[in-house]
């Protein structure tokens, strides 16, 4: 199996692509359903502290932390193993939602509880909030929009973590 690392620096224009269509998709589907496949907890992460906390899975990044507010990112969380022992488990990446971004799902999820259909968006806002999911790493201090070429190998990233063969799983407190 070709490592994707190597893929992305060869075809990072498509790399970027797949990465924001993978993300765009499973937030289209999560709205969709009306989150019935959301978790109901999601982990995140405090930058000052450094430390994970719990949040409820309808938050939206940035959000209060234990040390302040807008301190708090979501985590993307993965083990090579098991997701319930603390030892096997990593942070891939770091999340947050741009305004823009959070004031477009929050309008979705409106249109969706008031009559069951969810909220044109047109191609131009879809771009637009296609930008506003941004990622970074745990020990990155810069933040990257996840459809550009950074963003998209911050993403792939988690699948080398855990050797050849065996792809990581995402892990959600209980």
């Amino acid at each position: 199996m070709m490592n994707p690392r190597y893929w992305l620096s060869k075809h990072p224009a498509a790399g970027a692509a797949l990465a924001a269509g993978l993300i765009a998709a499973s937030v289209a589907v999560a709205v969709l359903r009306g989150g019935r496949d959301t978790p109901t907890k999601q982990w995140f992460y405090d930058l000052q502290s450094g430390e994970l906390y719990v949040m409820p899975g309808d938050v939206l990044a940035m959000a209060d932390a234990p040390s302040g507010p807008n301190q708090g990112v979501e985590a993307a969380v993965f083990s090579c193993g098991d997701c319930d022992d603390p030892s096997q488990r990593f942070i891939g990446y770091l999340v947050f939602y741009t305004d823009y971004y959070k004031a477009a799902m929050r309008g979705i999820q409106e249109s969706l509880a008031r009559d069951g259909k969810r909220a044109p968006v047109s191609t131009e806002e879809g771009a637009v909030m296609g930008g506003g999911i941004m990622v970074r790493t745990v020990d990155g201090d810069e933040w990257f929009p996840n459809n550009s070429n950074e963003g998209a190998e911050i993403l792939v990233a988690p699948y080398d973590r855990c050797g050849r063969g065996i792809e990581p799983r995402r892990c959600y407190p209980k």
